[in-house]
């Protein structure tokens, strides 16, 4: 967000990730910026400090089993 030549890039990213059907993963959203903008371009899974911080495998997988339906 703090570069237009950056931001001009990763939607150049995204639209050209859809025009060849695939789905677009963020990677490292750190501010609400960043995810305000990720949105506004249509990004589809979004992942990072913003969410949550890195955990050990072990530890999500309990997260996960304690909190989700399967």
């Amino acid at each position: 967000t703090n570069s237009e030549r950056h931001a001009n890039l990763v939607r150049s990213v995204i639209t050209m990730a859809y025009q060849l059907h695939m789905d677009v993963v963020a990677e490292g959203v750190e501010t609400p910026d960043q995810l305000r903008l990720l949105r506004e371009w249509g990004c589809d899974i979004l992942q990072g400090y913003l969410y949550a911080r890195p955990v050990p495998a072990a530890e999500a997988e309990n997260y996960l089993r304690w909190r989700c339906v399967v």
